[in-house]
């Protein structure tokens, strides 16, 4: 049986029905609808924001649990010359990956994100504090990202942009890996951008790449699946508690592969699986969730099975703020994600554990947190040069249209230049 697929969906209590003693809940989507009138009252949106990521101990110690592991495997007369070969090389790697000083330490990026809820554009800076921005900028002044300030003051700076009017995608990643030219590419067809965390409210969907907010990620969910399901007064704030429901599919046999044979007649009814995600809204400032928390619960004909409720991810947020000539905004908030114990060594679950009411309950602890702060926000009425993007001379880029790299610039540079670096034994 695969423990770890049941370790990810944490078990949770699933409220079915709803009953407030202050009298009718509001519906699903007068808070969905209130979330999305507070967002498009950013008709624009700028923001400066920091992003950090730290690893906790618990994560570190399971590393090396499986290090430990890997390593036994390597040595295992039992295993074939191949399988501890192929342990030897993952013992290796996990502790070349612990010896990581880098690893102690936060991981901290700062971005500056824009958008008129149609075309974005994303600037990861290679900076962790806000002295080591580059020379030149500044958030006020609104720098487009012309010929010019990329050979400038974005030079070594991440951009990735999509122009909603082209449907076009470009990605500036400037002078990078020893290079005394410049890099891009310019694509057409949807690019998840894997380094391009997008601040609460700035998109509403995943469509056009980036990473979304938990925020965002939780309203872009079916309204059909959610249910408003009590009232609750959370940090001081009384908010509404709405709960999203999504049935998992199992397979056909997935009793027959994980229950005895004399268990199996024993419980032939309806067994379903769950993801849940619960949020504590704010309908007083703009529908901001002030909590969301992401947990799994099997059923089987409607009982929830398994021990109290396990975390798999919660958000926090610790700062609403109302922004001129915009809306309410979560300026500040963390992220945990959790997992099982790494010294819980008792036992794991079984779904004969769990239909028998023979679990184990296994304590999850912190393995990271993603905290964010956002430090200026404005709206932006002028927006004529918000989302530009003009490559500069001195820049190989790679079009999708033609499957080819081309050059901006004089050829004899082209040849001098990129192709001495990308073939250095030409030299």
């Amino acid at each position: 049986m695969n423990t770890s697929y049941y370790l990810l969906l944490s078990i949770a209590y699933v409220s079915l029905t709803a009953q407030n003693e202050k009298g009718p809940l509001p519906s699903v989507d007068y808070l969905v609808s209130g979330f999305r009138a507070n967002r498009d009252s950013f008709p624009t949106l700028h923001i400066l924001w920091t992003r950090k990521h730290e690893l906790a101990d618990a994560s570190l110690k399971l590393w090396e649990i499986q290090a430990e592991k890997y390593g036994k495997e390597s040595n295992d007369a039992s295993k074939t010359a191949r399988e501890r070969a192929m342990a030897l090389q993952l013992y290796e790697n996990a502790k070349k990956f612990l010896a990581n000083p880098i690893l102690r330490k936060p991981s901290i990026i700062i971005q500056e994100f824009r958008t008129d809820r149609k075309s974005y554009q994303y600037r990861r800076f290679n900076a962790s504090d806000l002295s080591d921005l580059p020379i030149g900028y500044s958030f006020s002044k609104r720098s487009p990202a012309d010929s010019l300030n990329l050979q400038t003051i974005f030079a070594n700076t991440r951009i990735s942009a999509y122009d909603h009017a082209t449907a076009t995608y470009k990605f500036w990643f400037g002078r990078r890996d020893g290079r005394d030219y410049y890099r891009g590419e310019i694509r057409r067809s949807r690019l998840g951008d894997s380094e391009a965390f997008i601040p609460p409210l700035g998109l509403d969907s995943d469509a056009h790449g980036g990473i979304l907010n938990e925020i965002d990620t939780f309203f872009a969910l079916p309204k059909a699946q959610m249910s408003v399901i009590r009232a609750e007064t959370k940090g001081g704030v009384e908010t509404y508690v709405i709960e999203h429901l999504q049935e998992l599919k199992l397979a056909p046999d997935f009793l027959i592969k994980e229950l005895p044979r004399e268990l199996i007649a024993r419980f032939p009814g309806k067994l379903q699986l769950f993801a849940i995600t619960t949020a504590w809204v704010d309908a007083k400032r703009g529908c901001i969730p002030l909590r969301v928390e992401k947990t799994g619960a099997f059923f089987y004909e409607g009982r929830r099975l398994g021990p109290v409720p396990q975390l798999a991810n919660s958000l926090t947020v610790f700062k609403v703020q109302k922004v001129d000539r915009g809306g309410w905004y979560p300026m500040k908030g963390r992220v945990y994600s959790y997992n099982q114990d790494p010294e819980w060594t008792k036992g794991q679950n079984s779904m004969e554990l769990l239909l028998t009411d023979r679990f184990y309950d296994i304590p999850h602890v912190i393995v990271n947190s993603t905290s964010w702060d956002t430090q200026n926000i404005e709206t932006v009425s002028d927006i004529a040069d918000f989302f530009r993007l003009d490559f500069p001379n001195d820049t190989e880029y790679f079009d999708e249209q033609s499957k080819k790299f081309l050059f901006i610039g004089d050829q004899e540079t082209y040849r001098e230049k990129v192709l001495r670096h990308e073939n250095p034994q030409h030299r």
